[in-house]
């Protein structure tokens, strides 16, 4: 994941069951694989 963003300013990630784009800045992916941030997620997104 380092490798990709360190070619690009971001990762986009697109949903398989609404097909849409998310797109995560190093800042959001070094918060998304830390340690003891896991959270659930929001209520009614699918």
């Amino acid at each position: 994941m380092q490798a990709l963003l360190r070619e690009r300013d971001d990762v986009e990630v697109r949903c398989e069951f609404c097909n849409r784009a998310w797109r995560f800045d190093a800042v959001d992916v070094a918060g998304l694989f830390s340690e003891g941030n896991r959270q659930a997620a929001p209520p009614g997104l699918h």
